[in-house]
């Protein structure tokens, strides 16, 4: 009826069919194994599979370029992911263990990329900031800022003067840690349609990663006296055709 009704107009339909969709803050013990596996992983716990079977996974950003017509087409197999219930398991218990120690899994695929933001959403803030070892003699100290596994990746630096607020936007597929490694500084979150502001008071005396979960707005502002110094890594080389970089306020 609805294709009809289209034909008539002169108007394009679609026959959209969405498979099982996954996300960022899914709702466990609801419909998505993948949240319910998230977060019983992100909370310790021991997920068991009753039964095994072949799942056919579509995270929700791209079901929704595709309802906006942004991604057109009833064939979704390009965005979509396959994987068993005990793949899908095996997969997100790697991501949990790797992530623990404060380490970036192998996302060079799309898809795993976009089950580890899923898995990150259900960490947050809980298991943030994530504490670095530092190493200090006599010629003074080092860190590992990032141990990534695979993927590609872009190191950046910052300097900003006191009183300074960098930030407020977004993103939706991009990792981006910060680690302050000279001043004091505030950083604030705020997940997307809520007022909630969560922060961090951080200081390069004793470095910290923080890492943006999607779909947060965040920034960062030198609280201190002194010239702050950031250091950035965001799993994107920067495309500034593409920089999923969406302007918005942390604080409102």
């Amino acid at each position: 009826m609805l294709a009809t009704a289209a034909s008539d107009v002169g108007a394009e339909f679609y026959d959209v069919r969405l498979p099982n969709l996954f996300g960022e803050h899914g709702r466990p013990f609801y419909n998505s194994v993948t949240a319910t596996f998230c977060h019983q992983l992100a909370t310790g716990e021991s997920p068991r599979i009753d039964t095994d079977r072949e799942l056919v996974l579509l995270h929700a950003q791209d079901a929704a370029d595709v309802l906006l017509g942004d991604d057109p087409g009833s064939d979704l197999e390009h965005v979509t992911v396959r994987e068993t219930v005990t793949g899908l398991l095996a997969k997100l218990t790697t991501f949990a263990a790797t992530y623990s120690r404060g380490e970036i899994p192998d996302i060079a695929v799309r898809g795993d990329r976009d089950l580890f933001n899923t898995y990150r959403s259900f960490t947050f803030p809980a298991q943030t900031p994530i504490p670095l070892s530092q190493h200090s003699d006599a010629r003074g100290s080092f860190f590992e800022t990032v141990r990534s596994h695979g993927g590609t990746g872009q190191t950046s630096f910052s300097t900003t003067v006191p009183g300074v607020t960098r930030g407020d936007h977004f993103h939706r597929r991009k990792i981006e840690r910060f680690i302050v490694i000279g001043g004091k500084a505030t950083i604030r979150l705020r997940r997307l349609f809520t007022r909630d502001v969560v922060q961090f008071e951080v200081s390069g005396d004793e470095p910290v990663a923080v890492d943006m979960p999607t779909m947060w707005a965040h920034s960062i502002e030198n609280t201190g006296t002194t010239e702050l110094l950031t250091a950035f890594w965001t799993n994107d080389i920067f495309d500034p055709a593409n920089p999923d970089t969406i302007a918005e306020r942390a604080v409102q």
